[in-house]
């Protein structure tokens, strides 16, 4: 094995500096086109600085980000300070950076940037494709049948995933989770000679019998009466809920489901996912 020992390297005539196997060495600096190898790297200055492209750190391990001051990470958009993340009394700090501007979650869907969460500068919370909707009954459904019957919720106020189907009045759970419903179910000419009837969520896992009353004992004459009922509502992606109301069979086929606006409703229903 050859060696060649020597205290200093410098160029003699030339103003490229020093070059062994396409390394330049040449005032106080190091090119190495080809890639740098090295098993440490200490950097005694304070900047990494790319004059074009990217940069990649590319680890067969994990990559630690170490800082002593609050162990701050600190984003720039040039010179400009919008974020960093830290560590505030033992506790991680996610911050924003820009005044009076909101910080986003944004999540890959099929190939296109949705935005999932909202944190407002005020720090109000949205969360812009949570599931929901608030469904009405914008047309006459009279003299219904005794026993069970669906109620048409055939127009929407809003529905953000569209998860709502007017023409079969059916709300489809699109992921796993807990849905919060609220109904509402407002009759007119309720025969009193019914022994009971029923609010009800009608879905996949479970019926959930809700807002009972018995017109014999709680309604003097045949005339209107109103339902109102919530449940947090279990519900695996693509199960199904609708409303509706059962009754017993002892009084006439009378009763009537009355109809909402927009922005009168009087028999309708919301549903969205809490958690």
């Amino acid at each position: 094995m050859s060696e060649i020992r020597v205290d200093t390297i410098s160029e003699k005539t030339s103003a490229n500096g020093v070059a062994v196997d396409g390394v330049t060495l040449k005032d106080n600096k190091v090119t190495a086109n080809g890639g740098l190898v090295a098993d440490n790297i200490t950097i005694d200055g304070t900047e990494i600085d790319l004059s074009s492209g990217d940069l990649t750190l590319d680890a067969a391990g994990r990559i630690d980000l170490s800082a002593d001051d609050n162990g701050e990470v600190r984003l720039f958009d040039g010179s400009s300070n919008y974020g960093q993340f830290k560590d505030d009394d033992d506790r991680l700090s996610i911050q924003g950076l820009i005044a009076d501007k909101a910080m986003l979650f944004v999540v890959n869907n099929g190939g296109s940037e949705a935005t999932s969460m909202v944190i407002n500068s005020i720090g109000a919370v949205t969360m812009p494709a949570q599931p929901a909707v608030l469904a009405y009954s914008s047309s006459a459904q009279n003299d219904i049948a005794t026993g069970v019957v669906t109620i048409q919720l055939d127009a929407e106020v809003y529905d953000v995933n569209a998860d709502f189907n007017t023409s079969n009045y059916t709300f489809t759970a699109p992921v796993t989770g807990k849905y919060m419903c609220c109904g509402q179910i407002t009759m007119s000419d309720v025969d009193t000679a019914f022994q009971w009837i029923y609010g009800r969520f009608n879905t996949s896992n479970r019926i959930y019998y809700m807002s009972l009353i018995d017109p014999r004992i709680e309604m003097t004459a045949d005339g209107i009466h109103t339902w109102t009922f919530s449940a947090l509502v279990d519900m695996d992606a693509n199960d199904t809920l609708v409303m509706d109301t059962r009754s017993s069979a002892h009084g006439a086929a009378q009763n009537n489901i009355t109809t909402s606006t927009a922005t009168a409703l009087e028999t309708f229903m919301t549903v969205y996912l809490a958690v």
